[in-house]
């Protein structure tokens, strides 16, 4: 009987109420925050594309491309690993890899441009 987890007890594992709404609600707010990432793609192109003709380093503006052109791809894939977890009866969990990959882009996102803003003067690759 030991080990051979809750079932065997005779009690299923139910998943609350709440978990299905809150769910769907981190998958839009994941929608939003991809579509926000995706809004982002014109000005990282043209920002790179001025840092480019200054001569910045090459390998520092692939880095800064990437991290500014990933949002979409991290919502995507946040929601597709999400729900997997969510219906494999890990409710919490399915809801915490569909909202914190996004939510944490967006916030490394968001120190990106405050110190090239802070430090820089809006360049890009300063010191590079």
């Amino acid at each position: 009987m030991r080990g051979e987890g809750v079932r065997a007890q005779g009690r299923e594992r139910r998943t609350p109420f709440l978990a299905g709404p809150t769910l769907l609600l981190a998958s839009l707010s994941s929608a939003g925050l991809g579509f926000y990432g995706l809004t982002l793609w014109p000005q990282a192109r043209l920002l790179l594309a001025t840092a480019q003709a200054e001569g910045a380093h090459p390998y520092a503006l692939i880095a800064a491309q990437a991290l500014l052109m990933a949002g979409p791809w991290i919502a995507l894939a946040s929601v597709l690993i999400g729900w997997p977890v969510f219906f494999t009866r890990r409710p919490g969990a399915g809801v915490m890899w569909v909202f914190l990959p996004p939510v944490i882009w967006v916030c490394a996102v968001m120190a990106y441009l405050a110190v090239t803003t802070m430090f820089c003067d809006g360049l890009v690759t300063c010191g590079v």
